[in-house]
């Protein structure tokens, strides 16, 4: 009887121990985040390092720290955090959708399509990989492929900026000019600090107040915008 009650005590403590394991694990991805979000990557990386000592078997830890490693240039770092965590969990979507966009940066783009490919299988309402799929598909000229991508990821997340620039990009190449503008000014109203659209805006439009908006975004996400103003 003894030996039963111990056992069982054992079983408790064993719970509980892991329970607040998990509750800080948690905190600390948490945390991670938060300092991603506010560019502090080497908090960020910390963060979520301290949580993968704590818990080595969580595969969400290694790709936040992964999307840290990527921002900050360290993509085989990145690359190597997102295998693990494919090891752990084979069936997570996010992983491959993360690490399509790192075989993506390295212009591999037969294995980052097979990423978002898989990635789109295990979960078809992530609107990130068909979005990114759309960009991989028109490097490869698959353009009409492309456009169904970036429609895709705009019903099912029509807050996201990129898939917006990416249909504008096909439009504005195919002479649709104010297709184009609608969609690249969707994606700056969505995002302000995305340049590419601005860029895209400021050749193109015939509009003369249009064309100076895009000018001035441009610069001022370089960072050279009361430089021109003042020159102005």
């Amino acid at each position: 009887m003894k030996n039963n009650v111990t056992e069982i005590l054992f079983v408790i403590c064993f719970i509980v121990t892991l329970s607040a394991q998990s509750q800080t694990v948690q905190q600390l991805d948490q945390r991670g985040d938060d300092a991603l979000k506010q560019g502090d990557l080497d908090g960020s990386i910390s963060y979520f390092s301290t949580a993968i000592a704590l818990y080595p078997k969580h595969a969400f830890t290694y790709i936040g720290r992964a999307g840290a490693e990527q921002v900050k240039g360290d993509l085989a770092g990145a690359l190597a955090d997102c295998n693990k965590a494919l090891e752990l969990d084979p069936k997570m979507a996010l992983g491959y959708s993360v690490r399509g966009d790192l075989e993506n940066a390295n212009n591999d783009l037969d294995e980052a399509l097979a990423d978002y490919n898989q990635s789109i299988a295990l979960d078809p309402g992530l609107a990130t990989p068909y979005c990114e799929r759309g960009f991989v598909k028109s490097q490869k000229g698959d353009l009409d492929g492309a456009l169904a991508d970036y429609n895709k990821a705009i019903a099912l997340n029509p807050k996201l900026p990129r898939p917006y620039y990416g249909r504008g990009a096909l439009e504005q190449a195919k002479g649709d000019i104010d297709g184009a503008l609608v969609d690249y000014n969707k994606a700056i109203a969505l995002n302000p600090k995305m340049a590419e659209p601005f860029a895209r805006v400021w050749p193109i439009s015939g509009d003369e107040r249009e064309r100076k908006r895009g000018r001035r975004g441009v610069l001022r996400v370089s960072g050279l915008g009361k430089v021109v103003t003042r020159s102005r």
